[in-house]
């Protein structure tokens, strides 16, 4: 890996620490509202697949090695196994998809368009993976679980979205000017 390539993939691991600790959490489920996924969508956008996967994979290890970089300063494996653990360990899925749909539509319409349908597309999985788990883990119904886990976070989450196609339009553009 270059060092530019580090450099970036770490920068990636501390944002991903940092929008996990600011957390806001809901009176009615465990599950915080926190920045990770803006960090992912923006990621998954800006940076090769292989270098996003990576940085994701590292945090989700230090926080299973013990340091507390999980949602309200947590840590250890046992998070995984609670109810965001589902959410958690769709992240790389999540970057994933965002990342394959990016690319396949960026050749077909507009950067904005195809960067704003892949970050809606790598939701998907996301709050499949994480309701799913919920319900699993906590005993309630698909119904429950999705007006716990998804439907509050939607109107936030389009915000996220939002910012990452934003700033990864302003940051896109910023690049290509100083390579010029």
């Amino acid at each position: 890996m270059k060092t530019k390539a580090m450099v970036e993939t770490a920068l990636l691991v501390a944002l991903m620490c940092v929008g996990a600790l600011i957390t806001v959490p809901l009176p009615f489920t465990p599950v915080p509202i926190t920045l990770q996924t803006l960090v992912i969508m923006f990621a998954a956008l800006y940076l090769p697949k292989k270098q996003c996967l990576t940085g994701i994979i590292v945090y989700i290890l230090i926080g299973i090695a013990g340091l507390p970089v999980f949602s309200g300063g947590r840590s250890g494996l046992g998070v995984l196994f609670g109810p965001t653990g589902g959410f958690m360990m769709a992240f790389p899925l999540m970057a994933f998809s965002i990342a394959v749909v990016f690319d396949i539509l960026k050749a077909k319409t507009s950067i904005y368009a195809a960067a704003v349908a892949a970050v809606v597309a790598g939701n998907i999985p996301l709050f499949v993976c994480g309701s799913v788990w919920f319900a699993l883990i906590q005993s309630v119904s698909p119904l429950n679980a999705f007006l716990m886990c998804v439907l509050p976070y939607l109107p936030g989450d389009a915000v996220k979205a939002v910012a990452a196609v934003s700033t990864y339009s302003s940051v896109n553009a910023a690049v290509r000017v100083r390579r010029r």
